[in-house]
Order: C-alpha cells, then structure tokens, then sequence
C-alpha cells in the first residue's frame, strides 16, 4: 500500500512540475515577444532603420520604408502600455496602446513570428481595441 501512495504522489509532483515549466516558459516567450515591440519604437523614435529591420520581417520592410520616408514629420511615441500578449506556437500578438508626445492615444495590435528561436515583427493592426480604456496614467 505504502508503494501505491509513493508512486501516485511521485506522479502528482510531476505533473505539477510539467505544468509549471510549461507556464515559465510561456511567461518567457511572452517578455521576449513584447521587448521587441518596445525595441521597435525605440528605434522607431532614434529612426534607426538598420536596427528597426532587423526586427521585422522582410514584407514588413515596405511599411518601413513609407513609415520613415516622413522624416522629421514623424510623431514621436512617448509612452507604450502592453495590454495583452497571446502565443500560439510560433505566432504572437501584442496588443499595446502608444501615447504620443503631444498626448493623442492608438491601440495596435503586432503580430510577430518566431524566426530562428528570435521574435521578429510580421504586421500590425490599428484600432484593434475598442472596449473602454483599462490603462490609467
């Protein structure tokens, strides 16, 4: 009887062990994904179009060079906000909410995709948030 409970509770333990690996490394792929969003407005803002392609995707390269070609006309971002990251395999979305220096709000969603074991920028959406504002400042 003792052998019974020993192997059942060996069994539970390691069960709980899978699914709490399995959390950290989701929480891991979660911040990774969402610090090369922040590095893109970085970059976005120090208009480094070396770094800022290096992070995204070769189709996304055509935004790129549209978005940049504004020059000094380019608002910069003063703030972003993480609302909401989901990964499904080698897919994330980033839901974030900019605000501008002059105080103007946008909510974006980034869809990133896993190249080589590194996250890297595919597309975004505009507007993708229209439930009430759940970010204070």
């Amino acid at each position: 009887m003792k052998g019974i409970k020993t192997r059942i509770y060996t069994l539970i333990i390691l069960i709980f062990s899978f699914f709490f690996l399995y959390s950290c490394g989701e929480i891991k792929e979660k911040r990774k994904a969402n610090a090369v969003v922040e590095e893109f407005y970085k970059h976005l803002n120090n208009r480094d179009e070396e770094k800022l392609k290096e992070i995204t995707n070769n189709d996304f390269h055509k935004y790129l060079d549209i978005i940049l070609a504004s020059g000094k006309d380019l608002a910069i971002i003063n703030k972003i906000y993480i609302i909401n990251t989901e990964i499904e395999q080698e897919k994330a979305n980033v839901d974030i909410k900019t605000i501008y220096i002059d105080g103007n709000a946008n909510y974006i969603q980034w869809q990133l995709m896993k190249k080589e074991d590194k996250w890297i920028i595919e597309n975004f959406k505009t507007n993708t948030n229209d439930k009430e504002d759940s970010i204070h400042n």
